[in-house]
Protein backbone atom coordinates (compact mmCIF):
# COMPACT_ATOMS: atom_id res chain seq x y z
CA UNK A 1 0.00 0.00 0.00
CA UNK A 2 1.31 3.35 -0.54
CA UNK A 3 0.13 5.40 2.61
CA UNK A 4 0.89 8.57 1.08
CA UNK A 5 -1.88 11.44 -0.25
CA UNK A 6 -0.39 11.35 -3.24
CA UNK A 7 3.23 10.78 -4.03
CA UNK A 8 5.54 7.21 -4.52
CA UNK A 9 8.44 5.60 -6.04
CA UNK A 10 7.50 2.21 -8.12
CA UNK A 11 9.33 -0.99 -6.21
CA UNK A 12 10.95 -1.20 -9.80
CA UNK A 13 12.08 2.11 -9.48
CA UNK A 14 13.45 1.50 -6.40
CA UNK A 15 15.30 -1.12 -7.49
CA UNK A 16 17.04 0.32 -10.69
CA UNK A 17 17.92 3.31 -8.75
CA UNK A 18 19.24 1.43 -6.28
CA UNK A 19 21.43 -0.83 -8.61
CA UNK A 20 22.61 2.04 -10.83
CA UNK A 21 24.03 3.96 -7.69
CA UNK A 22 25.77 0.65 -6.50
CA UNK A 23 27.41 0.40 -9.67
CA UNK A 24 29.01 3.47 -9.10
CA UNK A 25 31.57 2.44 -7.31
CA UNK A 26 32.20 5.10 -5.42
CA UNK A 27 32.07 6.80 -1.88
CA UNK A 28 30.60 9.73 -0.57
CA UNK A 29 28.15 9.77 -3.47
CA UNK A 30 26.24 12.94 -4.01
CA UNK A 31 22.87 12.63 -4.84
CA UNK A 32 20.74 15.81 -5.40
CA UNK A 33 16.68 15.51 -6.18
CA UNK A 34 14.05 17.69 -7.14
CA UNK A 35 10.86 16.39 -5.26
CA UNK A 36 10.66 14.63 -2.05
CA UNK A 37 7.55 13.80 -0.98
CA UNK A 38 7.45 10.97 1.24
CA UNK A 39 10.79 10.24 0.97
CA UNK A 40 11.17 7.09 -0.83
CA UNK A 41 13.77 8.25 -2.85
CA UNK A 42 15.77 9.92 -0.61
CA UNK A 43 16.12 6.60 1.55
CA UNK A 44 16.58 4.36 -1.93
CA UNK A 45 19.71 6.99 -2.24
CA UNK A 46 20.79 6.74 1.21
CA UNK A 47 20.81 2.92 1.72
CA UNK A 48 22.79 2.50 -1.91
CA UNK A 49 25.70 3.56 -0.61
CA UNK A 50 26.91 4.02 3.54
CA UNK A 51 28.46 7.17 2.80
CA UNK A 52 26.14 8.84 0.28
CA UNK A 53 24.95 12.35 1.10
CA UNK A 54 21.06 13.39 0.06
CA UNK A 55 20.27 17.07 -1.28
CA UNK A 56 16.92 17.08 -1.37
CA UNK A 57 14.59 20.15 -2.90
CA UNK A 58 11.01 20.09 -1.56
CA UNK A 59 8.34 22.33 -0.93
CA UNK A 60 7.42 20.13 1.50
CA UNK A 61 3.59 21.15 0.73
CA UNK A 62 2.47 18.04 1.85
CA UNK A 63 1.49 18.02 5.93
CA UNK A 64 3.66 14.49 6.32
CA UNK A 65 7.01 15.63 4.32
CA UNK A 66 8.33 17.81 6.55
CA UNK A 67 8.15 14.92 9.44
CA UNK A 68 9.69 12.44 6.67
CA UNK A 69 12.58 15.12 6.20
CA UNK A 70 13.37 15.32 10.13
CA UNK A 71 13.19 11.60 10.26
CA UNK A 72 15.85 11.14 7.61
CA UNK A 73 18.23 13.61 9.28
CA UNK A 74 17.96 11.74 12.95
CA UNK A 75 18.25 8.09 11.18
CA UNK A 76 21.33 9.37 8.76
CA UNK A 77 23.03 12.09 10.93
CA UNK A 78 24.43 14.98 8.34
CA UNK A 79 23.90 12.93 5.29
CA UNK A 80 20.17 14.37 4.94
CA UNK A 81 20.16 18.08 3.64
CA UNK A 82 16.63 19.50 3.35
CA UNK A 83 15.98 22.64 1.00
CA UNK A 84 12.62 23.91 1.95
CA UNK A 85 11.23 25.91 -1.13
CA UNK A 86 10.52 26.02 -4.66
CA UNK A 87 13.28 23.99 -6.80
CA UNK A 88 13.69 27.28 -8.98
CA UNK A 89 14.98 29.07 -6.04
CA UNK A 90 16.73 26.25 -3.66
CA UNK A 91 18.42 24.14 -6.56
CA UNK A 92 20.03 27.38 -8.45
CA UNK A 93 21.27 28.95 -5.31
CA UNK A 94 22.81 25.51 -4.28
CA UNK A 95 24.56 25.01 -7.49
CA UNK A 96 25.84 28.54 -7.26
CA UNK A 97 27.66 28.31 -4.12
CA UNK A 98 31.38 27.01 -5.38
CA UNK A 99 31.54 25.25 -2.13
CA UNK A 100 28.48 23.07 -2.74
CA UNK A 101 29.76 19.78 -3.96
CA UNK A 102 28.47 18.52 -7.50
CA UNK A 103 25.76 16.00 -7.55
CA UNK A 104 26.93 12.47 -8.91
CA UNK A 105 23.00 11.62 -9.13
CA UNK A 106 20.25 13.62 -9.90
CA UNK A 107 16.39 12.40 -9.73
CA UNK A 108 14.56 15.34 -11.30
CA UNK A 109 10.64 14.11 -10.64
CA UNK A 110 9.22 17.89 -9.36
CA UNK A 111 5.84 19.11 -11.05
CA UNK A 112 5.59 17.02 -13.55
CA UNK A 113 4.80 19.77 -16.22
CA UNK A 114 6.75 20.81 -19.18
CA UNK A 115 7.85 23.75 -17.32
CA UNK A 116 8.53 22.74 -14.26
CA UNK A 117 10.67 20.15 -15.89
CA UNK A 118 12.14 22.29 -17.98
CA UNK A 119 13.05 24.51 -15.39
CA UNK A 120 14.83 22.21 -13.34
CA UNK A 121 16.33 20.24 -16.37
CA UNK A 122 17.97 23.56 -17.57
CA UNK A 123 19.05 24.59 -13.41
CA UNK A 124 20.69 20.88 -13.32
CA UNK A 125 22.65 21.15 -16.97
CA UNK A 126 23.76 24.69 -15.80
CA UNK A 127 26.32 23.41 -12.96
CA UNK A 128 25.10 21.11 -10.62
CA UNK A 129 26.07 17.48 -12.33
CA UNK A 130 29.79 16.21 -11.55
CA UNK A 131 30.99 14.55 -15.04
CA UNK A 132 30.38 11.12 -14.64
CA UNK A 133 26.94 11.44 -13.03
CA UNK A 134 23.18 9.96 -13.70
CA UNK A 135 19.59 11.44 -14.08
CA UNK A 136 16.73 9.65 -12.71
CA UNK A 137 13.86 10.91 -14.67
CA UNK A 138 10.57 9.73 -13.82
CA UNK A 139 6.59 10.05 -15.51
CA UNK A 140 8.27 10.22 -19.23
CA UNK A 141 4.62 9.97 -20.41
CA UNK A 142 3.35 13.30 -18.00
CA UNK A 143 4.35 16.83 -19.78
CA UNK A 144 7.63 16.30 -18.23
CA UNK A 145 8.47 13.76 -20.69
CA UNK A 146 7.99 16.58 -23.48
CA UNK A 147 10.58 18.63 -21.53
CA UNK A 148 13.10 15.15 -22.13
CA UNK A 149 12.46 15.16 -25.38
CA UNK A 150 13.39 18.57 -26.23
CA UNK A 151 16.45 18.17 -24.17
CA UNK A 152 17.56 15.22 -26.34
CA UNK A 153 16.88 16.92 -29.70
CA UNK A 154 18.73 19.99 -28.49
CA UNK A 155 21.52 17.56 -27.94
CA UNK A 156 21.50 17.89 -24.12
CA UNK A 157 20.70 14.35 -22.46
CA UNK A 158 20.81 11.24 -24.14
CA UNK A 159 19.41 8.10 -22.49
CA UNK A 160 20.98 5.58 -21.03
CA UNK A 161 18.04 2.95 -20.33
CA UNK A 162 14.46 3.37 -20.49
CA UNK A 163 11.82 0.91 -18.61
CA UNK A 164 8.57 1.13 -19.93
CA UNK A 165 5.40 -0.65 -19.13
CA UNK A 166 1.93 -1.36 -20.49
CA UNK A 167 -0.84 0.55 -18.18
CA UNK A 168 -2.24 -1.92 -16.52
CA UNK A 169 1.01 -3.93 -15.76
CA UNK A 170 1.96 -5.13 -12.37
CA UNK A 171 4.96 -2.80 -12.39
CA UNK A 172 2.76 0.67 -13.52
CA UNK A 173 0.23 -0.43 -10.90
CA UNK A 174 0.07 0.50 -7.07
CA UNK A 175 -2.82 0.41 -4.29
CA UNK A 176 -3.35 4.26 -3.59
CA UNK A 177 -5.36 6.02 -0.93
CA UNK A 178 -8.83 7.73 -2.32
CA UNK A 179 -11.10 9.97 -0.83
CA UNK A 180 -14.82 7.95 0.63
CA UNK A 181 -16.35 11.35 0.03
CA UNK A 182 -15.98 14.51 -1.93
CA UNK A 183 -15.50 16.42 1.61
CA UNK A 184 -12.02 15.19 1.36
CA UNK A 185 -11.00 15.82 -2.14
CA UNK A 186 -7.28 16.23 -3.28
CA UNK A 187 -7.27 20.03 -2.65
CA UNK A 188 -7.74 18.85 1.64
CA UNK A 189 -5.48 15.82 1.86
CA UNK A 190 -1.93 17.52 2.31
CA UNK A 191 -3.50 18.78 5.20
CA UNK A 192 -4.96 15.79 6.72
CA UNK A 193 -3.41 13.75 9.65
CA UNK A 194 -2.57 9.76 9.17
CA UNK A 195 -5.51 9.45 11.41
CA UNK A 196 -7.59 11.38 8.84
CA UNK A 197 -5.95 9.30 5.96
CA UNK A 198 -6.61 6.00 7.81
CA UNK A 199 -10.54 6.90 8.69
CA UNK A 200 -11.65 8.89 5.81
CA UNK A 201 -9.79 7.20 2.62
CA UNK A 202 -10.04 3.67 1.49
CA UNK A 203 -7.20 2.13 -0.89
CA UNK A 204 -7.74 1.65 -4.29
CA UNK A 205 -5.87 -0.25 -6.87
CA UNK A 206 -4.46 2.34 -9.31
CA UNK A 207 -2.72 2.22 -12.57
CA UNK A 208 -0.29 4.57 -14.63
CA UNK A 209 -3.08 7.50 -15.18
CA UNK A 210 -1.43 7.70 -18.79
CA UNK A 211 -3.22 5.73 -21.52
CA UNK A 212 -0.04 5.57 -22.99
CA UNK A 213 1.31 3.56 -19.99
CA UNK A 214 4.05 4.60 -17.38
CA UNK A 215 8.34 4.71 -18.33
CA UNK A 216 10.95 5.95 -16.29
CA UNK A 217 14.64 6.75 -17.69
CA UNK A 218 18.30 6.85 -16.45
CA UNK A 219 20.05 9.82 -18.34
CA UNK A 220 23.11 11.34 -18.64
CA UNK A 221 23.73 15.05 -19.99
CA UNK A 222 25.66 15.71 -23.16
CA UNK A 223 27.01 18.71 -24.40
CA UNK A 224 28.33 21.68 -23.36
CA UNK A 225 30.94 21.28 -20.58
CA UNK A 226 30.03 17.50 -20.44
CA UNK A 227 31.76 17.28 -23.79
CA UNK A 228 34.97 17.13 -21.85
CA UNK A 229 34.04 14.68 -19.59
CA UNK A 230 35.27 10.91 -19.71
CA UNK A 231 32.01 8.80 -18.85
CA UNK A 232 32.12 5.80 -17.60
CA UNK A 233 29.08 5.08 -16.12
CA UNK A 234 27.15 2.79 -18.03
CA UNK A 235 24.24 0.47 -17.82
CA UNK A 236 24.32 -1.90 -14.55
CA UNK A 237 24.83 -5.58 -15.63
CA UNK A 238 22.00 -7.01 -14.24
CA UNK A 239 19.60 -4.33 -14.61
CA UNK A 240 16.51 -3.73 -16.85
Amino acid sequence: FNPYSAGHLRPIQAEAHYEYMRSMKKENIVYCEVGMNGGHSAAVALLASSSSQVHSFDMQEWKYSAIVADFLSQTFPDRFHAYNGSSFVTAPNYIKNSENPRCDVALIVGMHTYEGAMQDLTNFYNGAMACNHYLFYDDIYAGSGRALEKMISDGKIEIIEKFTFDYNSEQACLNVYYPVSEMYSRKYRKYLSWDDVNTNYKAKYQCSLQKEGWSFAILKFKGGKYNNCRSNNQKPSNSG
